[in-house]
């Protein structure tokens, strides 16, 4: 999201991860709960960046969201030490998946 702070970032991600949960797939076998597991990555005004870079964290955090359980969002900061661009500072930002159930909500 260009020039979104980490916050904005992972509010939207966890808006995009209730949605997704509260969504299912109609099978010949009856419904099954559909998840979402989303890695993001944020960057400082003005920081040199990489898109190489950037791509490899943003997808070292999906990765992780899946390691640690699914149904979640992890994001990846990119810090720079003294503003010389000194490559990735990883800065995690984890939002639990225990705000949305894996209960299909009907109305």
């Amino acid at each position: 999201m260009h020039k979104s702070s980490a916050s904005d970032l992972s509010t939207v991600a966890e808006r995009i991860r209730r949605g997704v949960c509260n969504l299912a797939v109609e099978t010949s076998a009856g419904e099954i709960p559909v998840t979402v597991s989303i890695g993001g990555i944020s960057t400082h005004p003005g920081e040199q960046t990489d898109l190489n870079s950037l791509i490899q964290l943003a997808d070292e955090a999906l990765y992780r969201a899946k390691r640690l359980g699914r149904d979640r969002v992890e994001l990846a900061q990119r810090g720079s030490a003294a503003g010389t661009g000194a490559g990735p500072n990883p800065s995690l930002v984890v939002v639990p998946d225990s705000d949305c159930p894996l209960e299909i909500q009907k109305d």
